[in-house]
């Protein structure tokens, strides 16, 4: 009928470890619990991109990155990648104006 609980009299409920709830182990009264952050704003969804759009052209840095990476490794075969890409800005910042003009074009 209405109004009574389940199972025998006497037992604790299944899950309850014994305790009353009221109760905790170490005697502590229960802490605060923090606050939820706010939600932040909703991102709005990126277009999706087109997979057969042409690819931009290499920069000038680039091309000429590709062509005098090998030559640079034969002359100093012990070069870690990020030091191949310090090596040759400092030699494309170097170059002459008619070096640069062929890659510029």
């Amino acid at each position: 009928s209405k109004g009574k609980k389940r199972g025998a009299p006497g037992k604790k409920a299944a899950g309850s470890g014994g305790e009353d709830e009221s109760e905790s182990e170490s005697g502590e009264e229960d802490k605060p619990t923090k606050k939820a952050k706010a939600s932040p704003k909703k991102k709005k969804a990126k277009a999706a991109k087109d997979p057969n759009a042409p690819k931009k052209p290499l920069t000038a840095f680039f091309a000429y990155s590709n062509d005098m990476r090998p030559t640079l490794k034969e002359e100093e075969p012990g070069l870690s990648v990020p030091e191949v890409g310090k090596a040759l800005g400092e030699r494309w910042k170097n170059e002459p104006a008619e070096v640069r003009a062929k890659y510029e074009s």
